[in-house]
């Protein structure tokens, strides 16, 4: 009998533990279908708003290209030099009104509305009134000291009243950057590239077609960007409020703000970086060369850019993800991600670079005869793209899981050899030289971002 029982028992014993064992099997395995599964949703999703992303991106860089030659056959080589002078100025001060909102929006935007909507309103509220109170303020630095910067920087007269025209763009820009980077925050990236790579592109190109028609000149033309800018914020407004009603009706809770300028300001850095170093070889060029030389090099840049859509497209819609992923300690996800989309976004470039390679003497012509001195230095430059997009989204996933200091450093030490460079290549080599200092810079952000990104990915496996 006892044995029969010790018999039974052990069977029971064992029927329990194989019936344990199947249990943990399928715990097990359903925790790496729901891993595979987050992940499979997570790519889907980027991959459906980046196929939107690069459509408008697409759109973008050939309304764009329409604008560009437009303004060039409105303006000519050394008033186009002149415009994107200005242009470059309000772009690097719009940058510093925004206080680095732009970027932190991004991050915060999604956790706070997973967490407590008031806190999101209370966010959006004090970050838009502190960039209009601080861009209209840099708008009156700007129009006040227009002579100083026309006379010693760029030495020519005439870029006094452009750049007092362009003060009245900078709170506008500002408000612009602003309404972008809140729709991405709401993971509606569609949307944002609905209006930045096709509403106001191509009510640009509208206006511009019509000051053709009347011969107008430079002054019209900023005017009109002004205009094209101000009817993009009102439907970024209109579509935020009808979309999103219940953020704005809600009541309104204080969040730690200290935390989150902690994590913006050094933000604003990296933005100032970033547009300081794409603008280096403009502003360097402004003041060494003729306005004309950069007319020309605005031209083979436009061309270039081509090259980066791929990148932006993905960062585009990457970038809360990574946020989002980052704060629920989904590195393995992030990872995955990463790998994928870099090889999306380098082939994309490497063609591009092809079709740029083959063609660059008839896409200057079109421009005009005068363009096609910078052959040469469209090459350097669209090479130079290609291997922007080799790096892949390594940037991006340091703001966003908070090592922004990184790339402060990073980005810091860049603009110091881009400047060096400049310094040496540009009086010899004109255009060509800034064309050559971009493609070693590529070079040098290749061999660092890259470390950056496998640093940061050990000390997520630490946490």
């Amino acid at each position: 009998m006892k044995a029969g029982s010790l018999a039974r028992q052990e069977k029971i014993s064992l029927h329990h533990q194989a019936s344990f064992t199947i249990e943990q099997n399928k715990t097990k395995s359903g925790a790496v279908n729901d891993g595979n599964s987050r992940f499979e949703n997570q790519l889907k999703t980027i991959s459906k708003q980046s196929g939107i992303i690069l459509i408008g991106k697409i759109a973008y860089q050939v309304l764009n290209f329409i604008s560009s030659v437009l303004l060039a056959r409105i303006l000519g080589a050394s008033l186009l030099g002149s415009f994107q002078l200005g242009l470059v100025t309000v772009q690097i001060m719009s940058t510093f009104s925004i206080l680095g909102f732009d970027r932190g929006l991004v991050r915060f935007i999604p956790i706070f509305s997973y967490e407590n909507i008031g806190k999101l309103k209370k966010l959006l509220v004090h970050n838009l009134a502190l960039v209009i109170l601080i861009s209209s303020g840099f708008g009156l630095i700007l129009y006040l000291n227009s002579s100083f910067i026309a006379l010693k920087i760029f030495h020519s007269s005439e870029m006094i009243q452009v750049l007092k025209i362009f003060s009245f763009l900078l709170p506008v820009l500002a408000l612009f950057t602003f309404g972008l980077a809140v729709l991405r925050g709401f993971k509606r990236a569609d949307v944002m590239a609905y209006v930045e790579s096709l509403l106001d592109p191509s009510v640009f190109i509208m206006l511009l077609l019509v000051i053709l028609l009347f011969k107008a000149g430079l002054t019209e033309v900023i005017l009109i960007r002004i205009c094209s800018k101000l009817l993009a914020i009102g439907c970024i407004v209109y579509f935020l409020f009808r979309n999103f009603p219940h953020v704005f009706k809600t009541h309104s809770i204080s969040y730690d703000s200290k935390k989150y300028l902690a994590y913006s300001f050094p933000l604003m850095l990296i933005s100032v970086l970033y547009i300081i170093l794409n603008k280096t070889n403009m502003l360097m060029l402004g003041y060494f060369l003729e306005p004309s030389h950069v007319g020309v090099y605005t031209v083979i840049l436009y061309i270039a850019t081509f090259n980066t859509f791929g990148l932006q497209s993905v960062n585009t819609i990457f970038a809360p993800h990574i946020a989002e992923l980052h704060d629920k300690g989904d590195v393995a996800n992030m990872e995955k991600l990463l790998k994928v989309l870099t090889k999306w976004i380098f082939y994309f470039s490497l063609i591009v670079f092809s079709i740029i390679l083959i063609f660059r003497m008839e896409l200057l012509k079109i421009y005009g005869d005068i363009f096609t001195a910078g052959a040469s230095a469209l090459v350097f430059l669209a090479l130079g793209e290609v291997i922007n997009a080799a790096t892949g989204s390594t940037g991006a996933i340091l703001l966003m899981t908070g090592k922004q200091k990184w790339e402060v450093l990073n980005s810091f030490c860049i603009l110091i050899l881009n400047v060096a460079f400049n310094l040496y290549l540009i009086p010899k080599y004109g255009i060509e030289g800034a064309a050559c200092s971009e493609l070693y810079l590529q070079f040098v952000i290749w061999n660092i971002d890259s470390p950056y990104y496998f640093y940061c990915h050990t000390l997520f496996s630490q946490i």
